[in-house]
């Protein structure tokens, strides 16, 4: 009894003196990616409720990184790019950069 009532004063005293303040939202942006071709791949932006404030994507396969900025893979739900990849099993990670704040987070990462 005596621990959880000091557990509960710690994580109180965190917020109440602001070492909490440093924790950033989670966005909400879906992509999916597929094979589309043995040597191609398809990434599509799905939306979320965030989808407007994405300013640019990067898209990572197999360790070669293509950065879009703007263009197909932007604000608007439902667009998709193609992108080459080797032939076989491929490692993709999209990670998205946000308008609204210096952040970017890991949007999917997969292998297909």
């Amino acid at each position: 009894m005596v621990a959880i009532t000091v557990i509960l004063a710690a994580v109180i005293a965190s917020f109440v003196f602001g070492m909490a303040g440093q924790i950033t939202k989670t966005k909400v942006v879906a992509m999916s990616v597929q094979k589309i071709t043995p040597t191609s791949v398809s990434v599509t932006n799905m939306g979320g409720q965030d989808v407007g404030s994405l300013a640019g994507v990067s898209v990572d396969i197999d360790g070669n990184t293509t950065v879009q900025t703007s263009g197909n893979l932007g604000k608007n739900v439902g667009s998709s790019s193609i992108f080459a990849s080797n032939a076989g099993r491929v490692h993709v990670v999209v990670i998205g950069t946000f308008t609204d704040s210096d952040s970017s987070q890991v949007l999917i990462d997969t292998f297909i």
